[in-house]
């Protein structure tokens, strides 16, 4: 997770630069995380996912087959030593270590020690030992079950690979350099074919070697309601969270459960509505680099720019993407920017820790 905000008090500390930048307007670094998305082809077929489950409709083979092109990849690396993220996040609408030149990528991050961060299903593309060797900083590992029989139902027909993942995972653990990375996180999305094992979890990302867990909500889409917990289930799980907190503090585990926790409380897919009308702030914290070369103001579908036009650099720094951040900071709608894709923002709870910041600072 990002590092705490600071805030000045009287007579200690000082003020965190990209903050007192989004109370000033302006922009006096690069984004805190840049995500990038390789690709849309996937090894899997995870029973949630908005792209690849069998409940839902294929996609085209051309959409399969879209990444991230060569000159695109190469404006991302180009442009990292002015643009000066905080970490990488890489990750895709599939399995990022498909892409042919993800190598690439983490080369330039390593070279340049910028953290890179993995999201991906840990079964494929490149063997624990050249992932450790190119330093990458963190696996976010969604497994979404704690056993094979779990792991069959969130995949189905892919139970098979469940040992495999596993003996993956020990091997990174084991390969870990001296100051512990990559730091290794399992990620479970609980719905209706898994909500029974969410307790075990914990205990499995411990058996593998893992730092932490992260337990996040179903956002809905077309086709997967079958999928949908109802209101027992939801109860149940809420009722479960304290036990597996503290079966997570027994284990020595870092627990992420705030988006599963916002999902259950809402009962909904527009978990964060409030947010529909701003503020937001991550117009300084967050850039997305989607596959087909589009540049993204956040996780959400919301344009800002295209590789084929400018630098990520440049597109960042542009005047038509400030008046963009000024406009979401002040909760403007007159851009497009804010809106109805709010109601679903995976970046929720850094941009409510900013406004908290900037609430609390003098």
């Amino acid at each position: 997770m990002p590092a705490p905000l600071l805030c000045p008090r009287p007579g200690r500390g000082t003020v965190d630069a990209r903050l007192q930048a989004v109370r000033e307007g302006r922009l006096i670094a690069g984004p805190e995380t840049l995500q990038v998305n390789l690709g849309n082809r996937c090894n899997l077929g995870c029973i949630f996912c908005w792209n690849h489950s069998p409940l839902k409709q294929t996609p085209p083979p051309a959409w399969h087959d879209r990444r991230l092109g060569d000159p695109h990849l190469g404006n991302v690396i180009a442009s990292l030593p002015a643009l000066g993220p905080d970490r990488v996040v890489v990750s895709g609408m599939g399995e990022p270590f498909l892409h042919p030149r993800a190598v690439d990528l983490l080369a330039a991050l390593q070279q340049q020690s910028i953290p890179a961060a993995i999201q991906t299903n840990g079964t494929a593309g490149l063997e624990p030992e050249r992932i450790v060797d190119l330093g990458v900083d963190h696996l976010a590992v969604n497994v979404s079950a704690a056993t094979r029989e779990g792991y069959e139902r969130t995949h189905p027909g892919q139970g098979g690979l469940f040992s495999k993942l596993v003996g993956r995972l020990e091997r990174i653990a084991s390969l870990r350099t001296p100051a512990g990375r990559p730091r290794i996180t399992i990620v479970a999305v609980i719905q209706a074919t898994n909500e029974g094992e969410i307790a075990a979890i914990p205990d499995l990302a411990a058996s593998v070697g893992a730092d932490g867990v992260e337990l996040k909500g179903m956002e809905m889409s077309e086709g997967l309601e079958p999928l949908a917990l109802g209101e027992r289930e939801r109860l149940g799980i809420r009722e479960r969270i304290p036990e597996i907190r503290s079966r997570a503090l027994d284990l020595g585990l870092a627990l992420h459960d705030a988006h599963l926790v916002q999902i259950l409380a809402s009962g909904t897919p527009s978990f964060t509505g409030s947010l529909e009308h701003g503020p937001c702030y991550m117009g300084w914290y967050y850039l997305r680099v989607a596959s087909d070369g589009r540049v993204m103001f956040c996780c959400k579908d919301k344009l800002v720019g295209h590789l084929d036009e400018r630098s990520l650099y440049r597109t960042w720094r542009s005047p038509a993407y400030h008046l963009e951040r000024l406009a979401a900071r002040d909760g403007d709608a007159s851009t497009g920017l804010l809106g109805g894709k709010c109601r679903a923002c995976s970046n929720f709870e850094r941009n409510a820790q900013v406004g908290g910041s900037l609430a609390a600072c003098p």
